[in-house]
């Protein structure tokens, strides 16, 4: 039984959909407990993809990622009349929520083998002191109480390197993405994204792809195209992604002049398949674990231009398959769009370096065999 927060498909949501999808033809049994979309009180796209993969489903309409005692008590019953009912031989939670909430309810209800991966740890998140050390606290309990817990990242899975109880419990597997069965060529990728491509065609064309939350830094981001456009002009921006700062970030657009150089697309089911449409990746979040989005530009092979945060510079080398810069450093955003934008032999090369180091590195059949061993 996998457990995940949300079920908007972000990244932890993908996670659970690629094991999820896979494991049947390892033997196993499947069934996903999600709670609603964030900002929503009803279910996201990751119940229906599953449906339609096969996967059998439950919505927890009261889960959800705030905390709220109320809504967290009735999730903690559903919870626990799921679990006595499926007896489920492995629980794998994902995300704080349903970590805490998970855990505590497999251990009361028997389960016998309770596996929680961090997708980034939430403390790492810009909170005053006293909600990253009660987060904190949380996610040591969710260690304690779960009987491996999975880091995506080798700087998460080092957050608990001075507890030992804890650190034993830790296991470095690290995320992978298979390439996608119909990567699109440039030209489809691009007309399916803007109807009026072949107004852009001579354009540089740049893509993020995420939630639009404050975590994902996109207002950075218009603000580095904006620099950059003063010395290179042909800058095409797309966001790809909905969430609860599209619309003001929309209005920021305009009010830097960029209206006509950003296109808002909101969400993309085959984002991976149209990666293509790019000639720059750009993730200038300010919380990862390691986002699939960064392993998917790598079977393009796209270059990428990321922050350097979570595990992001543990996939990209700046200046080796890919440049990094620090999540407000809006000069080093601006300047490196503007080298990259102008020297596509730069571009080709850094992409073609980090397809290689994904390759070697970031395997989808060794995450999902180590995965399988845990179980």
């Amino acid at each position: 039984m996998f457990v995940v927060t949300k079920s908007n498909f972000g990244g932890a949501q993908r996670y659970v959909f690629d094991l999820a999808t896979n494991l049947p033809t390892n033997g196993y049994d499947v069934l996903v407990a999600t709670g609603s979309a964030q900002g929503s009180e009803s279910a996201g796209s990751l119940i229906g993809m599953l449906q339609h993969a096969g996967i059998r489903t439950v919505f927890l309409p009261h889960m959800a990622r705030d905390i709220s005692p109320l809504r967290d008590w009735r999730t903690f019953l559903s919870l626990w009349k799921l679990m006595r009912d499926e007896k489920p031989d492995v629980v794998h939670l994902n995300s704080s929520k349903a970590g805490i909430l998970g855990a505590l309810t497999a251990r009361l209800a028997g389960v016998r083998r309770i596996i929680f991966t961090a997708h980034g740890w939430a403390f790492w998140e810009t909170r005053n002191f006293f909600s990253r050390a009660l987060i904190y606290i949380i996610s040591l309990k969710t260690i304690l109480l779960s009987h491996q817990t999975i880091c995506i990242t080798r700087f998460d899975a080092r957050a608990f390197d001075r507890i030992s109880v804890a650190r034993k419990k830790i296991v470095l597997i690290r995320n992978a993405a298979r390439s996608p069965d119909g990567l699109l060529t440039r030209d489809a990728a691009r007309s399916q994204l803007a109807p009026d491509a072949a107004k852009h065609a001579g354009a540089v064309w740049v893509g993020s792809v995420g939630e639009l939350t404050y975590n994902k830094n996109i207002r950075t981001a218009l603000d580095a195209i904006a620099r950059a456009r003063r010395s290179q002009s042909n800058l095409f921006y797309v966001v790809i992604g909905d969430g609860e700062q599209r619309e003001s970030l929309i209005r920021y657009s305009k009010k830097l002049g960029l209206e006509g150089h950003v296109r808002f697309v909101g969400f993309v089911p085959n984002a991976p398949s149209i990666l293509s449409a790019f000639d720059v990746l750009l993730i200038p979040s300010r919380k990862e674990g390691l986002p699939y989005v960064a392993l998917e530009a790598s079977n393009v092979p796209l270059a990428v231009l990321s922050s350097t945060v979570g595990g992001l510079p543990e996939l990209i080398e700046n200046g080796v398959c890919g440049a990094l810069c620090a999540p407000d450093d809006l000069d080093c955003f601006s300047d490196a769009l503007g080298e990259l934008a102008s020297d596509a032999s730069l571009r080709t090369r850094l992409g073609n370096a980090l397809k290689a180091k994904a390759t070697r590195e970031f395997n989808f059949e060794k995450m999902l065999q180590d995965t399988c061993a845990l179980y």
